[in-house]
């Protein structure tokens, strides 16, 4: 087990001193949507996140990694409309879950709804700040 650990913080330092252009940023849950889209003092802070915004001529994508107290998940966005690092927007929309992720003026927010069998929507709200 403690190996593990170990292996967690080594690759936690690799990666963050591959990308230093990347911010990292705390990473909150928050209560409602209220409170994420304006990242308030009610969400709780659950670990870190940086952002890597890549944008071209036709579409934009953006690597999102996730580093909380026991794990480092890497995810990438893509379709994304990307104006530059502090403002963009992805949603992505499938059967059985919806996902909005933005970055307005240097905040971000994301909102999962994850559709489930019983007819009810299991929703999570996070967001992002310096």
């Amino acid at each position: 087990m403690l190996k593990k650990y170990k292996i967690a913080t080594i690759f936690v330092l690799f990666v963050t001193r591959l990308s230093p252009a990347e911010e990292m940023y705390d990473f909150y849950s928050c209560p409602s949507i209220e409170a994420g889209k304006v990242c308030s003092m009610r969400c709780e802070k659950i670990g870190n996140i940086s952002f890597d915004v890549r944008r071209n001529s036709k579409e934009g994508y953006v690597n999102v990694t996730f580093f909380t107290e026991n794990e480092v998940a890497p995810e990438t966005l893509k379709n994304c409309e990307v104006q530059n690092a502090n403002n963009w927007f992805c949603e992505i929309i499938e059967v059985f879950q919806e996902q909005t992720h933005s970055m307005v003026q240097g905040v971000y927010f994301s909102k999962k709804i994850f559709r489930m069998l019983d007819g009810e929507d299991d929703v999570s709200v996070y967001c992002a700040r310096e």
